[in-house]
Formats: C-alpha cells, sequence, structure tokens
C-alpha cells in the first residue's frame, strides 16, 4: 500500500532527524529566517477534517486554517505569532474533544460510551495530534518586510478625518457623439426585443420608427454579432 512505501523510504536505525529541506533554506544567506514544518508523516487531518460517526461521517476542507498564519505574516506580523493561529485551532479541538466525552458519558453505556462516540473521539484525536506536530525552526522574532503603503494625498487626509475633501481639478468630459448616442439607444431597444418579452411593434412607437425598420436593425445587429463570433473562433482555432 502507500502508506507501506512511504514507510520503506525512511532511514532505518536512527531516531528522529530535521529535514534537510528546512535546514538548507534556513542556512542559505539568502533564504528564510524562519520555517514552519510538521515533525511527522505529513497526515491530512488538519486540512481534510474527517467528522462523525458511521453512516453520519464527513469530510470537510479546513484549508483557510493556513490562510489564517499567512495572513497573520502578511500583515507584518511575526512567524511565532502566525504559528500561534495554528495553535489556537488545536485548542478548539481539545475543547471538542472534552465536550464529546462529556456528552458520552451522559449518555451511559456498559463501557462508558458508544462505537459511535469512540469513532467520533478517534477522529478528534487524530485531528489534535495533526495540528499538535507543527513547529517552527528558526527565528520566531522573524517578520516579512513589506514595502509600506503610499501616502496618502492631501484629498484623502480631508476626507478620512473630517469627511470631506478637496474637489479635484478634472478636464470635464467630452461629449459623446451623437451618432455614438443613438447607436446605443439602439443597441438598448434591441436588448429588449431579445430579452424581454416586448412586442415589435411597441419597442418601433418608443423609437418613432416604422417596425420594417426596427427589423432592419435587428438583421444588421446580428450579422455584426454572428461575424465577431466567427473571428473568434478563427483566432483560437489558429493558435
Amino acid at each position: 500500500t502507500a502508506l507501506f512505501r512511504v514507510l520503506h523510504g525512511l532511514a532505518r536505525g536512527g531516531g528522529g532527524f530535521t529535514s534537510g529541506l528546512a535546514k538548507a533554506a534556513l542556512a542559505n544567506p539568502d533564504g528564510p529566517l524562519g520555517v514552519i514544518g510538521h515533525v511527522d508523516l505529513a497526515w491530512t487531518h488538519c486540512f481534510d477534517e474527517v467528522l462523525g460517526s458511521g453512516k453520519d461521517v464527513k469530510r470537510i476542507n479546513r484549508a483557510s486554517q493556513f490562510v489564517g498564519p499567512i495572513a497573520t505574516l502578511l500583515q507584518q506580523q511575526r512567524v511565532g505569532a502566525a504559528l500561534l493561529r495554528l495553535r489556537i485551532a488545536l485548542r478548539e479541538v481539545t475543547v471538542a474533544i472534552n465536550s464529546t466525552y462529556d456528552a458520552a458519558k451522559e449518555r451511559g453505556g456498559a463501557s462508558g460510551y458508544a462505537i459511535a462516540d469512540a469513532e467520533a473521539l478517534g477522529n478528534l484525536w487524530m485531528l489534535r495530534q495533526d495540528l499538535n506536530q507543527f513547529v517552527l525552526l528558526g527565528d520566531p522574532a522573524a517578520s516579512f518586510f513589506l514595502s509600506p503603503p503610499p501616502k496618502p494625498t492631501v484629498t484623502e487626509l480631508l476626507s478620512s478625518t473630517f469627511g470631506f475633501g478637496v474637489a479635484s481639478q478634472q478636464a470635464e468630459p467630452e461629449p459623446e457623439p451623437a451618432g455614438e448616442r443613438l447607436a446605443r439607444q439602439m443597441e438598448s431597444g434591441l436588448r429588449e426585443l431579445f430579452f424581454r418579452d416586448v412586442s415589435i411593434e411597441r419597442l418601433a412607437r418608443e423609437f418613432h420608427v416604422s417596425v420594417e425598420e426596427l427589423r432592419r436593425w435587428e438583421r444588421a445587429y446580428r450579422s455584426a454579432g454572428r461575424d465577431a463570433l466567427a473571428n473568434i473562433v478563427i483566432k483560437r482555432d489558429g493558435e
């Protein structure tokens, strides 16, 4: 099985060891000052939780537990504080184990708790042990160096402090050409025709044109759309 293949690849006759990758990274003068790693085989319980028992068992993706430490680092907090986020998750699992024990004891049973309780407790213990195996190698006081944010402008300072800013001197936008404005209005009317239950006679009255003229707009719009789609297909096939 896959488990036996992993165990076969481990060193024999020796004690514990530190990952060569972690040691090489810390020894590199241009490398990191700290590494968070797992002290034993990397089980998946900490990010792929198995909860419940029997037919009620379910798997929950907990990748968010690793987003917290990364977010802490990006806030330029220390690596030790990032590892603390995983310790908080560990504490929450410990509370869940104690609560499950208490609930099982209240329900009673020949051995103190039922088989379903034992399975649920087993999954929680595996999760706890997995979370408990994350350690920090290196300097716990290390932190990311990120470029400082740009200094706020006078307008931004006034707006954040007093609720108003200084009107910026911006050039007036150029008026939209009459032809483009009319084309936009025609497109809006055609969308009404295509996607809503609106009669063509009603749209013709709203645009003050004949039904035949509106049909001509429709044919031109559809033809241009087909040509545009054909060009997309031709470019895609040529890539």
